[in-house]
């Protein structure tokens, strides 16, 4: 390349990107998931609240993975040769199979992660990401919490389950949640997870291992075969609560995750930032701290909402499908109680809407949780 040339495209780089004669910005979106239809929608809602003039000036494209790891390193080499003027990841696979695809970093990349980007080597750090790549991550330690929504949800529950990936660095929370959970008299059983084989291993076998309770972690595994776990809990009438609204949305009882519209918030920031500014890695890295529980609706759910939410108001959301249908309560004659020698087991609570296990009903509450 003659000199000259080469002099111009660094320049050319390290300009703003409304800045390259007036033409329209080129915003390339990536997904490891299958196509979702609400992804960039809500990016570009929250961008135009932030920057009506680049959203009027963006072209976006998407392209998805659908979970295929070939497919999504095809792509990221795509966006190498097409060097768009930005890419957005929706995901942590994405971002690092563009960031591993590289073959020089001109163009700028914002990513939404659920994982510790910092702990997995994406970024340098949370002040200064490098590398020009920066973004959001949803990532925080949930293990204890969700076991203290589950406890008290769920009082009488002993034995639970975790379904989580063991392959995945943690920081340490898969420990405290068991400290927790020792600290209320609860048998913690991890489950490792890592793949969808050793995942269906366990749902086949959780009727034998007669826990009262399951948690299910957001790892690539569970997120891939949601309906398949959600499925086998209605099979099992074994309560859950999911890390990941999108498990509720198709079927779960209750979840506990960050607010998508924060995350939006926060990445159509950075994409404003990275267009006016220049270099991605030199804008710090947003950690989402807001977060939604969405819980079945009886007596005691507002109290324990409001010692989890520090006094989150409490709104009505979707009524999600409950899938433990009401039982006729068994009837027990005298000479039965008197031959067993004491008081038949009482029946599970039946609410209002026919759900028997536990008293949940099928209407739901959420509450925003700054934790």
């Amino acid at each position: 390349m003659p000199r000259r040339a080469f002099l111009a495209s660094l320049v050319l780089g390290a300009l703003p990107l409304p800045a390259r004669a007036g033409t329209p910005v080129d915003i390339a979106c990536l997904s490891s998931p299958p196509p979702d239809a609400a992804l960039l929608p809500a990016l570009r809602a929250a961008l135009v609240r932030i920057d009506p003039a680049l959203t009027a000036n963006a072209r976006f494209t998407e392209d998805f993975a659908s979970f295929d790891p070939a497919r999504l390193r095809q792509l990221a080499r795509n966006l190498d040769r097409r060097r768009p003027d930005l890419i957005v990841c929706f995901d942590f696979d994405a971002a690092s199979a563009v960031v591993a695809a590289r073959t020089a970093v001109a163009v700028p990349v914002v990513f939404r992660a659920h994982d510790d980007p910092l702990a997995r080597g994406l970024i340098a750090s949370y002040a200064r990401p490098g590398r020009n790549v920066t973004g959001v991550t949803t990532y925080r330690c949930l293990d204890d919490k969700l076991v203290e929504l589950m406890a008290d949800s769920l009082p009488a529950a002993r034995r639970m389950g975790f379904l989580h990936d063991g392959s995945a660095p943690d920081g340490g929370c898969n420990a405290r949640a068991h400290r927790y959970a020792r600290q209320r008299g609860i048998t913690l059983i991890d489950y490792d997870v890592a793949d969808a084989a050793r995942l269906r291993a366990v749902l086949a076998g959780l009727e034998k291992a007669r826990v009262d309770a399951l948690i299910v972690g957001a790892s690539a595994a569970t997120w891939r075969t949601r309906k398949e776990i959600v499925a086998r809990m209605d099979a099992l009438a074994l309560p859950a609560i999911y890390e990941g609204k999108v498990f509720v949305d198709d079927g779960g009882l209750m979840q506990f995750s960050a607010l998508p519209d924060d995350a939006f918030e926060r990445m159509a920031r950075a994409v404003a930032y990275v267009a006016r500014h220049g270099a991605a890695g030199d804008f710090h890295l947003q950690r989402q701290r807001r977060r939604r529980q969405q819980l079945p609706d009886l007596p005691g759910y507002p109290a324990i909402i409001a010692r989890s939410s520090a006094g989150g108001t409490i709104s009505s959301d979707r009524p999600a499908r409950c899938p433990y249908p009401a039982r006729a309560p068994r009837r027990h004659r005298p000479d039965q109680i008197a031959r067993a020698g004491r008081a038949p087991r009482r029946p599970a609570r039946r609410s209002r809407s026919g759900c028997r296990l536990h008293g949940m009903t099928s209407d739901t509450v959420s509450a925003a949780v700054p934790t």
